[in-house]
């Protein structure tokens, strides 16, 4: 490298020249850095959003699904559970869904979903277990904030929409005959998004977010707490998270 010294002037005036110089190129190259960092947070960025676009494109064109219309989840053994999400649709699952095989859930309280575990005649006990706690986390026990409620099950035959002398209200239903009980059963739903599918789970699943009735939080600052941190479709979430307030309770450590 050439330096060029002016013999008309002293060291210290070359000195203070090129220390001059040499403080502009640092400021330079930090600015330069700082640029580069900014660019690699704007691509960064960038991909994110190409990757949610992606993600959103996908969960169009999936396609849906008949249950998916319901509130539902897979038992352990993959036995398919489904629950209204209103009175209307109680009555459509009684209607259309409700098969001989089949057992019908409902939580011991006013306000409740009709859950129905689908061949459930044939089920183990833990399937019939994860269905009542499925019931349970779908019933007004969640809104008034009960961390457990009684559930119970009956079969089809004793299931029905007529009572003598009186009207079934929309989404009401008579029962007959003997219950079998679940004692105390725990409200505390998990859910995690997979190939761009949200699933749900009636308990606490490792790797899942988890949530449970209680504390202050409103279902819907759950939902922007949720899709904040970890990008899932806040419609999705909606469908699935219980009115009332929530207190989530444990998520995965590094993100999905």
């Amino acid at each position: 490298m050439d330096i060029e010294l002016d013999t008309t002037k002293d060291v210290n005036w070359h000195a203070s020249k090129y220390y001059d110089k040499a403080k502009k190129a640092k400021t330079k190259l930090i600015n330069l850095k700082l640029e580069i960092e900014k660019t690699k947070k704007l691509i960064l960025m960038h991909n994110s959003n190409i990757e949610r676009k992606e993600k959103q494109i996908k969960q169009k064109i999936r396609p849906k699904k008949w249950y998916e219309e319901f509130h539902w989840f897979k038992t352990t053994n993959g036995f398919l559970v489904i629950a209204g999400r209103s009175a209307k649709q109680n009555d459509m699952l009684y209607a259309k869904n409700l098969e001989d095989d089949d057992l019908f859930f409902h939580a011991d309280v006013q306000g409740a979903a009709a859950t129905i575990l689908k061949n459930g005649a044939t089920a183990k006990q833990i399937d019939r277990d994860e269905t009542a706690r499925f019931a349970a986390c779908h019933s007004k026990a969640w809104v008034m904030g009960y961390s457990n409620i009684n559930v119970y099950h009956v079969t089809k035959e004793q299931v029905g929409k007529h009572a003598t002398g009186g009207h079934i209200a929309q989404g009401g239903f008579t029962l007959t005959g003997k219950r079998e009980w679940y004692k105390s059963t725990p409200l505390m739903l998990s859910f995690i998004e997979t190939e761009g599918e949200l699933l749900s789970f009636p308990g606490r699943k490792k790797g899942w977010i988890t949530i449970v009735p209680g504390g202050s939080t409103m279902k819907n600052n759950i939902v922007k707490k949720i899709k904040k941190k970890y990008g899932y479709d806040s419609t999705e979430l909606s469908r699935i998270i219980p009115s009332g307030k929530s207190v989530i309770i444990e998520a995965p450590k590094n993100g999905k």
